[in-house]
C-alpha cells in the first residue's frame, strides 16, 4: 500500500522509469521530472560518458541538461506529521542541498529515515563543508552508517544502537574516505528524529 514518489531530473531515463515500474507490477507511483534541491533556479547537470545513469549537477560550461528544482518541503507538504515516510537521496554530492529544501517538513514529522550516500569527494566537489554537513545531521538528528545487512538478520534497532557522536566527525570523514583505494570512498548513511523509537 506505499506511495512512491520519485524524482529524476534526466529526461533521458524518463521511459525506462515508466518500464521499470511496469516490468515490476508498480501502479501506485508519482514520477516528478524536476531536481531535488533548496531553490527554485534551473540546475546545470553533467552525463558522465559510459554510464549514462549517473549525472551531476555541474557549472554552466560543462551541460547535458538542464531541471528545474524541487524541494522535499514541497513534495511532503500534504504528509500527515505521523505518516511513514522513507527517503533515499543518491545525487552525486548534492545531498545537503536536498536535505537543507526538506528543513520544515523535518522539523513536522515525527516518523521517517532517510537514507544517503555520504562520499566526501563528491561532497567536496559541490562545495560542501564536510564537517559542518556531518555535525549538522548528528545535532539534529539520530544518525548511523548503515551497514549491508545479510539475507537473514540485523535490522534497524541496531544499527541505531551505534549512533554517530559529534567526537566522530573527523574519524568518520577519514574512514568514509578510505573506502576506495584512491580516497574517493563512500558509505551509506541513515538518520531519523530523534524522537522516533525503533523496535526492529
Amino acid at each position: 500500500e506505499a506511495r512512491i514518489i520519485a524524482i529524476e531530473p534526466n529526461p533521458d531515463l524518463v521511459s525506462i522509469f515508466h518500464e521499470n515500474m511496469q516490468i515490476n507490477s508498480i501502479e501506485n507511483y508519482e514520477l516528478i521530472t524536476k531536481a531535488a534541491g533548496n531553490a527554485s533556479n534551473n540546475l546545470n547537470f553533467l552525463c558522465h560518458p559510459g554510464f549514462s545513469v549517473d549525472a551531476t549537477v555541474c557549472a554552466e560550461d560543462d551541460v547535458s541538461f538542464v531541471s528545474e528544482q524541487v524541494t522535499l518541503d514541497k513534495i511532503l507538504e500534504d504528509s500527515p506529521d505521523a505518516q511513514a515516510v522513507y527517503i533515499k537521496i543518491d545525487v552525486q554530492g548534492y545531498d545537503y542541498e536536498v536535505i537543507k529544501g526538506g528543513l520544515d517538513f523535518f522539523s513536522r514529522s515525527k516518523n521517517f529515515i532517510v537514507r544517503v550516500e555520504f562520499a566526501p569527494a563528491w561532497l567536496e566537489r559541490q562545495g560542501v563543508d564536510l564537517h559542518e554537513f556531518l555535525s549538522y545531521l548528528i545535532n539534529n538528528f539520530d544518525v548511523a552508517e548503515l551497514k549491508k545487512f545479510a539475507f537473514r538478520g540485523g535490522n534497524l534497532a541496531d544499527t541505531f544502537e551505534e549512533k554517530l557522536k559529534i567526537s566522530d566527525v573527523h574519524e568518520f570523514i577519514n574512514y568514509a574516505r578510505q573506502r576506495s583505494s584512491n580516497g574517493s570512498g563512500y558509505t551509506d548513511i541513515i538518520f531519523k528524529p530523534k524522537s522516533l523509537e525503533i523496535s526492529q
